[in-house]
């Protein structure tokens, strides 16, 4: 009968940790599935949690099915636990038992085990203010998100996390003087800002951003050798009828991060259904032989 999952980190010594007081503190649910049969033999509190369901009922059924999908290819975690490889989990929305929507990402690891082949998988909720501030601002079906993400920055002695956090807080105040007044602009989060473009179209969106990433190239001359490769790359999606403003800012998101590691020169995306199946797809083995 599955239980609930022991975790024990690496240095420690005696009996394994309390798995709720380690959720409490971590914040993590963890669950382990068995590949082969594809039910979870292992779990811990925050597991139950976050599904909202009673501990017993997580090794009932299908892993996916706990998740409210009809099957396992529709829920990308499926990849890196057919896959049995080490893989980061990108930002994904799922719908615990009650249909309420949790955001969350983590990780993917295969288990060490003599009988059977398993995955641990480890998801933290992300609890980001830019989720709240959607939500009482109620996008309509006519609004667009844009993020706009900042990398290939020469991280080294002439450059540094706060000298980021510079470049990001002026590429903001170049957006502020040429949005519209019913636009929006979230201050920078992370290596991104969002923005909100109000009843507009997406094909549209894309002539706007893209005049904006004309604008914005001059900002980061400014900042020296640092940022002398500089890439500003966009990610867009339109809330629609049957899209959540979680879902559409995850949607943004990914697309955002899919335009990151295009090779070719076309850095303003459109979200497509695919673009968290091919994040998995470049985080599949991204430690090359120690990825297993």
């Amino acid at each position: 009968m599955p239980s609930e999952l022991p975790i024990i980190l690496p240095g420690w010594e005696g009996d394994a940790l309390d798995s709720a007081a380690l959720s409490a503190e971590l914040g993590m649910a963890a669950f382990v599935i068995d590949r082969e049969t594809n039910r979870l033999t292992g779990w811990n509190t925050g597991m139950a949690l976050l599904l909202g369901v009673e501990q017993p009922e997580l090794g009932n059924d299908a892993w996916w099915r706990l998740f409210g999908a009809n099957k396992a290819t529709e829920y990308p975690f499926n990849y890196p636990i057919q896959m049995g490889v080490r893989c980061a989990i990108p930002p994904t929305v799922i719908n615990n038992c009650s249909g309420e929507e949790r955001l969350v990402a983590g990780l993917a690891t295969p288990v060490p085990a003599a009988d059977r082949r398993q995955t641990l998988i480890a998801l933290r909720e992300l609890d980001n203010p830019l989720v709240s501030a959607l939500a009482e601002q109620a996008l309509s079906a006519r609004d667009t998100i844009a993020i706009l993400g900042v990398d290939q920055l020469d991280y080294g002695p002439e450059w540094d996390a706060e000298r980021t956090t510079c470049l990001l807080v002026d590429l903001r105040l170049s957006l502020l003087e040429i949005v519209r007044s019913q636009d929006s602009v979230s201050l920078p989060m992370g290596n991104c800002i969002a923005v909100v473009l109000a009843d507009i179209g997406v094909e549209e969106s894309v002539d706007v951003i893209n005049a904006f990433l004309s604008h914005l190239r001059a900002v980061p001359q400014h900042y020296g050798l640092g940022a002398k490769r500089v890439r500003l790359s966009v990610g867009i999606a339109r809330r629609d009828s049957s899209e959540t403003d979680i879902r559409t800012l995850v949607s943004a998101n990914n697309a955002m991060l899919h335009a990151q590691q295009n090779v070719s020169s076309q850095h303003v995306l459109l979200a497509t259904r695919w673009d968290t199946q091919l994040l998995y797809g470049s985080n599949y083995c991204s430690d090359g032989i120690f990825s297993g």
